[in-house]
């Protein structure tokens, strides 16, 4: 069947483990799609069992958002999801089903609103060193959230505008701060990387690998320590080349050829093994021009110059 096919496949993507999805892939989402867009149609079906017609729902990927006008209606509705969703081996996350009765103040996370309450960097005329740390605080708060990303994305942006003279005087206390919320926060590593890069390439030879290495001793002991290492390659390529990764993706980079990323031997078309066989994945000549200092535009996809 097209299930287990589908299923088989992802367990040779994810070291046989069949518990869930990987995150991130635009094949998974339309996987998870293809599933949810039929729950979709039965709880449609299951709403108009039920006489009810005064209601609105979204759904982005797996949030649902359920508007009604009748907190029975509501009830009802969050009932028969939960239903439905028992054979498909899901279920509502309990800590993230609530209710609200103010539809502004509810669409908008915890976590923003905690930002918008400190006082804003730039118009307060905030050091950097006061900058960051006020958002080292909003990290400890509200760890891995969007408002964390989007709060060092800015940061990042406003270093870029300043003076390599003025960046000096904090460069040591940033990186340490900065390298201990990637530590705790591993969704933020690419662009801590991008401004720990900014003040490692002001520094003198000597203390620029004294730190790196420092930063690289810490950042290789985060539990997703893959998607980490790819960073930390990329941020210490001129810095401490020498370095051996063990991801898989930074041994390709470093012309390991020996590297099989994933096991294709399930896949019986000749054409598509041809191309998954000789195809190169990593440009190398990319990468050696790659600048030392990391980039807005390498890892923010909504990459606002402002």
């Amino acid at each position: 069947m097209l299930g287990n096919f589908i299923d088989s496949s992802i367990q040779e993507a994810q070291y046989q483990q069949t518990n869930g999805i990987p995150q991130g892939s635009v094949l998974m989402d339309f996987i998870a799609e293809m599933v949810l867009g039929y729950v979709d149609a039965l709880l449609t079906e299951k709403i108009k069992e039920n006489n009810i017609d005064d209601y609105f729902i979204l759904r982005y990927r797996d949030d649902y958002r359920i508007f009604v006008n009748s907190t029975n209606d509501g009830k009802i509705i969050l009932k028969l999801l939960s239903e439905i969703l028992r054979p498909f081996g899901l279920k509502l996350n309990s800590s993230k089903t609530k209710d609200h009765n103010n539809v502004v103040m509810a669409s908008i996370k915890k976590d923003k609103l905690a930002w918008l309450q400190l006082p804003n960097p730039e118009i307060n005329n905030l050091t950097l060193q006061k900058h960051i740390l006020l958002i080292k605080y909003h990290s400890l708060e509200y760890p891995n959230s969007g408002s964390l990303t989007t709060a060092l994305n800015k940061f990042q942006k406003r270093i870029t505008k300043e003076k390599d003279k003025n960046l000096s005087q904090y460069s040591r206390q940033i990186i340490s701060i900065v390298a201990d919320i990637a530590y705790l926060n591993p969704k933020s590593i690419s662009v801590c990387c991008a401004i720990i890069s900014q003040f490692l390439v002001i520094l003198n030879d000597e203390d620029q690998k004294n730190l790196a290495m420092k930063v690289y001793q810490k950042l290789e002991r985060m539990s997703d320590s893959g998607f980490a290492q790819i960073w930390l390659q990329r941020m210490l390529k001129n810095k401490l080349p020498d370095i051996e990764f063990s991801e898989h993706l930074c041994q390709i980079a470093l012309k390991n050829k020996q590297i099989q990323l994933w096991n294709h031997s399930w896949v019986n078309d000749k054409k598509i093994l041809k191309i998954l066989e000789n195809e190169l994945i990593f440009n190398q000549n990319i990468f050696d021009s790659l600048d030392d200092r990391i980039n807005f535009t390498e890892f923010d996809i909504f990459a606002y110059p402002n």
